[in-house]
């Protein structure tokens, strides 16, 4: 009985909430969704990051492929 009273009585925030949450997705909906400078800056550095081990990752199979020919 306990736990019932206590969820009813703390319905009209989790209503409040719930009406907040699906105000802001439906202005994701209609108007897109915008980024923070930050958050762009962050993701061009973790793009640069990725760029750089796939950069490496493709010298490091030509140097292979220029060994294995050498050797071969």
């Amino acid at each position: 009985l306990g736990a019932l009273l206590d969820a009813a009585l703390r319905l009209p925030e989790a209503v409040a909430r719930s009406e907040a949450m699906a105000a802001r997705l439906e202005s994701a909906v209609t108007e897109g969704f915008t980024l923070s400078p930050a958050s762009v800056a962050a993701i061009g550095k973790a793009e640069a990051h990725r760029a750089r081990w796939g950069n490496l990752a493709l010298w490091v199979i030509a140097a292979a492929a220029v060994w294995a020919v050498w050797r071969g």
